[in-house]
Order: structure tokens, then C-alpha cells, then sequence
């Protein structure tokens, strides 16, 4: 509920362009990076392996070749592509923009959200930040990990080579009983009102 609550948030205030993520659906690095394009593109991605080869050459059968239909290439450079358009799309039409009109800050921000950064691989996720970091000039990203143990799991997952490359800052939500008591609060306001016991409500 927190991070479907914080993406709502960061789609209404600060920019419509937000991916979330859970360890599950990211097994490797391939489908890491599709998850990422389709949530943010909204369209479908394909991904480059073997078998999709073999289907669209026909299994090799001479004769038989059955090209299939692809989504968006499964890379940066297809992001890079499409957030220069989206971009450019929603720019104010007809208005000259000078060099510094141009620069970084008028971009809004891609954000990633890694809800469970412990159950991801540290693997993939060391090679997702690096492929990232080669794209820093043409992709305004923010990566949000949601870390349920302590600060500390960074060094563990990310070794300094790639932990870096990141300007890290650390924000805590608030505590699970916390929420809990927020939600028993709003349960029990809802109704007080209809409670016999309440003498303004009878």
C-alpha cells in the first residue's frame, strides 16, 4: 500500500513517468530491463533470446519463415528514444527555447521503484545500474529502494564500484504499526458516528 500510495503521489506532482518493480517478475537482467520499458512506454517489449529467433525463422523448416509481430526493442537507447519524444511532444509548441531552457531540471525525472530491494538479485541489479550509468546524460533517472531491514543492505547488495555511481539518500515511512494504527484510527472515526452510545449521533 506505501509504495502503491508513493507512485500515485510522484505520477500527480512530480512526473508521470514511474516504474515499479518487485524481485519476482525480475529473475534476470532481461526481464528486469522489460519490466521497466513496458511500465514506462506502456506498450509491449519484446525480448531478444533463442527461442524468439527460432519462431521467426520457422524452426529452420526452409520455406516456413513466419515473422512475428515485435514490440519496442528491449534497450536503453529505445527508452532514450522514446522519453526524447515524450518530451519534446509535451514542450510548449510555437515558443523559442534558448539553450538553458533546455537543460536537465525542466526534464521531468524517470523514477524506478525497487519495492523489495533485499529479494532482488545483487547481480542484475549491478548490471542494471551500470548499463544505466552509460545513459546518465540522456535519461534523468531516480532509483527508489524499498529496504525493509536496514541502510546497511546497500553496501550488501551494491559493491562501492557500482554504489558510487549513485547519489544516495536515505528517507524512512513510517513503521508498519504506525500505518496499523493510522488505519484503526480511520475504522474507528468511521463509526463512532453510527455508535448508539454516541448521544450526538442518535
Amino acid at each position: 500500500m506505501t509504495f502503491q500510495s508513493l507512485c500515485e503521489l510522484l505520477q500527480q506532482s512530480v512526473t508521470p513517468h514511474v516504474a515499479s518493480l518487485q524481485a519476482k517478475e525480475c529473475g534476470a537482467l532481461k526481464h528486469l530491463m522489460q519490466r521497466v520499458l513496458e511500465r514506462l512506454m506502456g506498450t509491449a517489449v519484446s525480448v531478444d533470446d533463442d527461442e524468439e529467433e527460432e519462431e521467426e525463422d520457422g524452426g529452420g523448416r526452409p520455406g516456413t519463415t513466419q515473422p512475428r509481430r515485435r514490440g519496442a526493442n528491449c534497450t536503453l537507447a529505445a527508452l532514450c528514444e522514446w522519453y526524447e519524444h515524450k518530451t519534446r511532444k509535451s514542450s510548449t509548441p510555437g515558443k523559442k527555447r534558448s539553450s538553458a531552457d533546455e537543460d536537465e531540471p525542466q526534464r521531468p525525472p524517470i523514477v524506478i521503484i525497487f519495492k523489495d530491494l533485499e529479494a532482488f538479485n545483487p547481480r542484475v541489479l549491478q548490471d542494471f545500474i551500470l548499463i544505466c550509468s552509460r545513459y546518465v546524460e540522456q535519461l534523468p533517472l531516480m532509483f527508489v529502494f524499498g529496504i525493509a531491514t536496514s541502510p546497511s543492505t546497500i553496501q550488501r547488495v551494491l559493491p562501492h564500484s557500482v554504489s558510487s555511481l549513485l547519489c544516495i539518500e536515505l528517507f524512512q515511512s513510517l513503521s508498519c504499526t504506525q500505518h496499523l494504527a493510522t488505519v484503526i484510527d480511520k475504522v474507528d472515526n468511521a463509526r463512532s458516528p453510527k455508535s448508539p452510545q454516541n448521544p450526538e449521533a442518535q
